[in-house]
């Protein structure tokens, strides 16, 4: 009996020391994995563009950017407040105005482009005021 306990005890012994050593591999296999997969993320987080890091404020808009607002059911201040926020390159011509209206635009979405890129509070240019003389004017 007394040979049967010292041979579970080595058995015992040999079986904690192997589990500890793989124990410890494992260990140091999960932090070398983690440090690749960190390495691999700050590696990645280097290549973005500044356009990319910047989001969607960079991108100009179109009208067909427009449209999807309107196609997506976004709120009339909402298409307004990002037309005013971005840099903007519409096609003013009026078949595209048509396009738009046909889209589903409002007059108020409409009448925002020409106020692209403001910042908020800053009223939109007012067209050149053109003066007629009257014809009851003296100087004629």
């Amino acid at each position: 009996m007394k040979q049967a306990a010292v041979g579970r005890s080595f058995i015992q012994k040999t079986h904690c020391a192997e589990s500890a050593k793989v124990s410890r591999r494992m260990t140091r296999i999960v932090a070398i994995a983690a440090a690749v997969f960190l390495l691999y993320l700050l590696g990645a987080a280097g290549t973005v563009s500044p356009a990319m890091a910047q989001g969607s404020s960079a991108q100009v808009l179109h009208n067909e950017d427009v449209i999807q607002m309107v196609h997506a059911k976004l709120s009339d201040e909402v298409i307004v407040a990002k037309i005013k926020s971005s840099p903007c390159k519409f096609d003013t011509s009026p078949d595209q105005l048509i396009k738009l209206k046909s889209a589903g635009a409002s007059d108020e979405v409409l009448k925002a482009r020409p106020e692209c890129g403001m910042p908020a509070g800053t009223p939109a240019a007012a067209p050149p005021a053109v003066i007629t003389p009257s014809m009851n004017s003296p100087d004629l």
